[in-house]
């Protein structure tokens, strides 16, 4: 997994490249709390490089909602794969998402 963050004032825009599977996810969760722990408030995640997504991932996900969510900003994914859009769908994490 590769994750390319750009700041810029209270938004943040990240790039995940690869699997977000558990070990990917534990590796991500520090460099996102980095983010949604500053004055970043909305977050828009570009997952077109992302071609698996399991339950840490999905556990991530949220972790970054609720700290967005909680300093009144949103998270965005976008890019969205089929494989992974049907994990989010099943998962009914299409509803918690603004996803475009």
């Amino acid at each position: 997994m590769n994750i390319e963050v750009t700041k810029n004032g209270d938004m943040a825009q990240v790039v995940l490249t690869g699997s977000l599977d558990t070990v990917a996810a534990t590796q991500a969760m520090e460099q996102f709390q980095n983010i949604v722990h500053g004055e970043v408030t909305n977050v828009t995640i570009d997952c077109t490089g992302v071609d698996y997504i399991a339950s840490s991932g999905l556990r991530l996900l949220l972790m970054v909602r609720k700290a967005c969510k909680a300093a009144g900003g949103e998270t965005t994914l976008t890019g969205v794969q089929t494989n992974v859009m049907e994990v989010l769908t099943i998962t009914h994490f299409d509803k918690l998402f603004n996803i475009i």
